[in-house]
């Protein structure tokens, strides 16, 4: 096609790759990502590495794109070949305030049926009332907003579980080098920590048990807690509205 040959042509430029070649910027970006013994690099840990050139996430990511895009010759290798493991998640999906109470909610769109607090588009550890954050997900039949959490003694701390989903389906050379990637959302569980899904009521029949807890995830007595929300007391995922758990042996109840 005319459009992938005229993409090729425009990575080759002699003028551009030993611009690049005499860039001590660009030198300094390839040695950190394909030197020798070189391993994975987070993109933070990069832009760290990368200080004394003041960059910011944009024009790091403009100079990868000329790195990578630019060839001496047709037949020669780009300057910086390049592998990005992007660990998606649904890390780009919605995140939820635990407190039903949150006055965020009270301002938005939200307020009213929501059972919860505010939600968010983008990761983060507390609500802007200062209330603990859990991934937000929904019943794959009814649509009944729950959230996931690790209970860490007593505490409710946000799951790693769908991290580990999605890991587990990389192929084995991915797993190896992107194991230690995958670990900064589990770096401080322990062999005592269980994954908890939290619903907004009580339901004897689907073995939802109403729970106290403070601001921080903390859980209280009901008597004295502020905040008061379901917790599955079963290893099986179900839906605390319908009790939907599933269909088929890889068919999750929630999404």
């Amino acid at each position: 096609p005319k459009d992938k040959k005229r993409s090729q042509n425009s990575e080759v430029s002699e003028r551009r790759y030993s611009a690049l070649a005499s860039s001590a910027l660009a030198v300094k970006i390839r040695e950190l990502l394909a030197g020798d013994n070189v391993g994975p690099v987070h993109y933070a840990e990069l832009l760290d590495k990368l200080k004394p050139y003041d960059l910011n996430e944009a024009e790091l990511c403009r100079w990868l794109d000329i790195c990578t895009g630019t060839k001496h010759s047709h037949s020669s290798e780009a300057f910086l070949k390049l592998r990005a493991h992007y660990f998606q998640r649904t890390l780009h999906g919605l995140w939820c305030c635990i407190d039903p109470n949150c006055p965020n909610k009270q301002q938005s769109k939200l307020n009213g049926a929501w059972p919860f607090g505010f939600v968010y588009s983008e990761h983060r550890q507390k609500c802007h009332c200062g209330a603990a954050v859990l991934e937000l997900a929904f019943c794959n039949d009814c649509n009944e907003p729950h959230l996931l959490a690790t209970d860490h003694n007593g505490h409710l701390q946000q799951w790693t579980g769908k991290i580990n989903d999605e890991f587990s389906l990389l192929d084995e050379e991915e797993k190896e080098v992107d194991e230690e990637r995958s670990d900064q959302f589990s770096k401080n569980r322990t062999a005592s920590d269980t994954q908890v899904v939290i619903g907004a009521k009580q339901s004897d029949e689907y073995k939802y048990q109403l729970k106290g807890f403070d601001t921080a995830g903390r859980e209280e007595s009901l008597e004295n807690s502020s905040i008061h929300l379901a917790e599955l007391m079963s290893e099986s995922q179900q839906c605390c509205e319908c009790g939907y758990s599933g269909r088929g042996q890889y068919s999750k109840a929630l999404r």
